[in-house]
C-alpha cells in the first residue's frame, strides 16, 4: 500500500480533493487531520499546513496553481480580515503584500496561509496543476488505483467573485509586477510564466 500526503495549499483545490475523497470513503480520521484509507493507497493530509519536515516513507501530492490567479483568489478569500487592518482594495492588498505587511494567519495554522506555494512542500512527488485539475487527477487517480468512481472530481467553494475571471482582464502591470516579485519562488519552481 501507498502511503500519500496531500499537501493542502490555500486556494488550490483542496476542498474539492478533500470532498471528492470524502464522497468515494469516509476518512479513518476527519477534521483537521484527515485519512482515507482505500484497497492500495493511504491518503493523509493537515489542512493548509506546510510539511517542513518530510518522511521518505511517504510520497506527496500538491496542486500547484498560476501564482496571479492563486493571489486574486487568496485576495477574494481573506479580504474581510484586511480590511480590518485598513486594507480594502486588490491594489491596497498588492502593495501590502509586496511590502511585506500583509498576513492571513486563521485558526490553528501557524503560518502565513498567503506564502508561496513552493513554501508548503520540499519535495512534490504527485503535482497536479490547478489548470488542468480535472484531467491531472483523474490520471493520478488511475495512477495509485483509487476506486473508479473517484476519478472525477467534485468542484467545491467556486468564488462567484474569480468565477470566469482571467486574472490577466483585472490585474494591472504594476500589480503584477508586485505579485511576480513576491511569488517569484512559485514562478520558477512550478513553471509559470505572465503570458
Amino acid at each position: 500500500m501507498a502511503d500519500i500526503w496531500f499537501v493542502w495549499i490555500p486556494k488550490n483545490a483542496g476542498t474539492s480533493i478533500e470532498q471528492t475523497l470524502t464522497a468515494v470513503k469516509r476518512p479513518l480520521i476527519s477534521g483537521l487531520l484527515s485519512t482515507w484509507r482505500f484497497d492500495c493507497v493511504e491518503i493523509a493530509c493537515i489542512g493548509h499546513t506546510q510539511c517542513t519536515s518530510q518522511s521518505s516513507n511517504w510520497e506527496y501530492l500538491a496542486v500547484c496553481r498560476h501564482p496571479i490567479d492563486r493571489a486574486v483568489s487568496l485576495y477574494h478569500a481573506s479580504h474581510l480580515q484586511h480590511a480590518e487592518q485598513g486594507v480594502s482594495t486588490f491594489a491596497e492588498w498588492c502593495e501590502s503584500l509586496g511590502e511585506g505587511r500583509l498576513r492571513w494567519d486563521v485558526g490553528p495554522y501557524a503560518h502565513n496561509l498567503l506564502c508561496p506555494q513552493s513554501d508548503y512542500c520540499e519535495r512534490i512527488d504527485h503535482l497536479l496543476q490547478f489548470e488542468t485539475l480535472a484531467d491531472d487527477w483523474a490520471a493520478f487517480a488511475r495512477r495509485v488505483g483509487l476506486p473508479p468512481d473517484s476519478s472525477t472530481l467534485q468542484h467545491q467553494k467556486r468564488n462567484p467573485a474569480t468565477a470566469g475571471v482571467d486574472w490577466r482582464d483585472i490585474v494591472t502591470p504594476r500589480q503584477v509586477r508586485i505579485l511576480a516579485e513576491y511569488y517569484q519562488a512559485d514562478f520558477e519552481r512550478f513553471g509559470y510564466t505572465l503570458e
